[in-house]
């Protein structure tokens, strides 16, 4: 079932920030934008230096979540900076369905 389609940004965001996340579904992320996302599971919004795991251009993973954890997704484009403020940021489309 299509849940969303969605503009993602090179910070890490919570999957839960698109849609509610329940732990007895199943939700397939797909990268439908040119550009490479990251994916990685945590309990709290990743450090500096995290890559997270690779999502090519037209593939996606599966996510179940698992206890308290949460899917946190970013981008692969490296903002513009001046000083501590982000110039340009680029977005990159992802596609959010649920199984079942």
């Amino acid at each position: 079932m299509h849940i969303a389609d969605v503009k993602l940004p090179s910070s890490w965001t919570a999957l839960a920030t698109f849609t509610d996340v329940n732990e007895d579904d199943t939700y397939v992320i797909v990268n439908s934008s040119p550009d490479l996302i990251y994916a990685v599971e945590g309990s709290a919004t990743p450090i500096a230096g995290v890559i997270g795991v690779p999502v090519a251009p037209g593939n996606y993973i599966n996510y179940k979540k698992g206890g308290q954890t949460n899917l946190y997704l970013r981008n692969g484009y490296t903002p513009v900076m001046v000083g501590n403020v982000d110039t340009q940021n680029k977005v990159s489309n992802i596609t959010i369905n649920k199984v079942g």
